[in-house]
C-alpha cells in the first residue's frame, strides 16, 4: 500500500503550446483580414483620385476651349471641311486671340498672346488624343484621356462646339 505523504497533486497553470499555437493562428486570421481590408480601400481612394483628376482636367479643357471658342469669330486651323490635332482661332480682341491648341508628346499645350504658352494637362494625366474637325462655323473635338499612374482609368468625349454668328 502507498504511503500518503500529505501532499496535494500538482495543478498546471498557463497553457499548453498547442492552445498558444491556436491564439496565435486566430490573432493571425483577423489581422490578416483586417489588412487586406485596409488594402483594398486605399486602392479604390487611389482609383476615385484618378477618375477626379481626369474628370477634372477634361472639364478644364473644355471650359477653356468653350470660353475662347464664345468669343472667337472664326476657326484658322483646321482648314474648312478638314481635321488637324491643333486648333487655331481668330477674333477681335488682341490680348487673346491668335489662340492656338496644339496637340503634342501627350500633352494639350494653349497659346494665347501676352501668356507663356502652357500645358492643360497635369503630369498625371496624358491625352492620347486631340482631334478637330472643321466644319462652316462648327469644330467637332474628339479628346481622350488616360491616367499616368492606373493605365486603366481612361475618358473619351466628342463634343460639337458651335461659333457664334
Amino acid at each position: 500500500m502507498p504511503k500518503a505523504t500529505g501532499h496535494k497533486p500538482k495543478t498546471r497553470s498557463g497553457l499548453t503550446l498547442i492552445e498558444v499555437l491556436i491564439y496565435a493562428g486566430l490573432v493571425a486570421l483577423v489581422l490578416q483580414t483586417a489588412a487586406l481590408f485596409f488594402i483594398s480601400t486605399l486602392a479604390a481612394s487611389d482609383r476615385i483620385t484618378e477618375r477626379n483628376e481626369l474628370v477634372s482636367t477634361q472639364e478644364l479643357i473644355d471650359q477653356k476651349i468653350r470660353w475662347l471658342l464664345n468669343q472667337a469669330s472664326s476657326i484658322t486651323t483646321p482648314d474648312l471641311n478638314s481635321s488637324s490635332t491643333n486648333l487655331g482661332l481668330a477674333g477681335a480682341s488682341s490680348t487673346t486671340y491668335p489662340s492656338y491648341f496644339t496637340f503634342a508628346s501627350s500633352s494639350l499645350f494653349l497659346y494665347m498672346p501676352g501668356y507663356a504658352t502652357s500645358s492643360l494637362n497635369p503630369i498625371r494625366v496624358a491625352i492620347l488624343d486631340f482631334r478637330v474637325e472643321h466644319f462652316t462655323n462648327i469644330a467637332k473635338i474628339h479628346l481622350h484621356l488616360r491616367s499616368n499612374l492606373l493605365n486603366s482609368i481612361e475618358s473619351s468625349t466628342t463634343v460639337i462646339y458651335a461659333l457664334p454668328n
